[in-house]
């Protein structure tokens, strides 16, 4: 049997593509605005939709406004922002069912939405325009007025046209899917930013003067959603590098001498400080003193490590 060979059709990712997509995620965590970010969104839309939406990101696609705007159902509703005097946009795309759906619980529809896909009256974007005018002040406020998340509500785009008279087609874009829970049914938005936006705004936060104790507060917080795992933690007594050759060459009963290391035996017993990891250990850790008894060996945390 000839067997040929497969060729991965794989996309070209640029350098400066793949640095703007982690600017993205870093963006929150710079800012020290997450936890405020999620808080004021999840507060904003129960209170005016009337019951608790909690939100989840689905997915994070790297795609181009062209495909964005053909994705787009035709009418579509979209919600163009701005963040002045920035003149590059991003979007906010509602699917048809969630827009109704969103609108008819502020108008105080206690039933089941029944099935929409017609295009907005223009007392229903009111609506819904009151709801995003209200969520983005609300946002606004509870981040201090902080100028890198005030963003604008500028005008619907109810065809996918309206969407690349805006932005440049050829532009690459980072298209985040968001799924919402309105009572028991499911709805979804996507976020769609630009990397014209995100070249402006998002990549140019200095993470230097930014303070991170509110992102360290969010993700201690995030733990306990994560309760039902186990990681492992262990310690760095120290290391060294080996060549090749001599990586090759050990065998049981070889002594590796260890460069760095501040782990001494003293009357016999080990002491000294360790590192220790959780996980694979890539990045950071906590600097600790070691204590050995009959039966334990324990660690007692000092400080920080920032190394690798």
């Amino acid at each position: 049997m000839e067997i040929q060979p497969f060729h991965f059709q794989l996309e070209h990712v640029d350098r400066a593509r793949h640095e703007l997509s982690e600017a993205l995620f870093q963006w929150l965590p710079r800012l020290g605005s997450r936890a405020a970010v999620v808080a004021a969104l999840e507060e904003a839309l129960t209170k005016h939709v009337g019951l608790p939406l909690p939100f989840t990101v689905e997915s994070v696609t790297e795609t181009t406004v062209a495909t964005f705007a053909e994705q787009l159902p035709d009418p579509c509703v979209v919600v163009v922002m701005g963040m002045p005097p920035v003149e590059d946009k991003i979007f906010l795309d509602f699917d048809p069912e969630t827009a109704h759906l969103l609108i008819e619980k502020m108008l105080g529809s206690q039933g089941a939405s029944a099935s929409h896909a017609g295009k907005l009256s223009d007392i229903e974007e009111g609506v819904l325009q009151y709801l995003v005018l209200q969520v983005l002040a609300h946002l606004h406020r509870l981040t201090g007025g902080h100028p890198r998340l005030h963003f604008r509500f500028e005008r619907f785009a109810l065809v996918s046209s309206d969407v690349t008279r805006l932005a440049s087609a050829r532009d690459a874009a980072v298209v985040l899917t968001i799924r919402l829970t309105l009572g028991e049914t499911q709805g979804f938005v996507r976020l769609c930013f630009p990397h014209p936006f995100m070249a402006t705004i998002v990549a140019q936060v200095d993470q230097k003067v930014v303070d991170g104790s509110s992102e360290r507060a969010y993700l201690r917080e995030r733990l306990t959603s994560f309760d039902y795992l186990r990681f492992p933690l262990w310690a760095e007594v120290g290391r060294t590098s080996l060549e090749p050759v001599e990586m090759k060459g050990l065998d049981v009963g070889d002594v590796v001498m260890l460069d760095e290391a501040q782990v001494i035996l003293r009357d016999g017993v080990p002491a000294g400080k360790v590192i220790l990891r959780a996980g694979r250990g890539l990045e950071g850790g906590m600097v600790a003193t070691v204590g050995v008894s009959e039966r334990d060996v324990k660690c007692q945390l000092i400080e920080r490590y920032q190394g690798v």
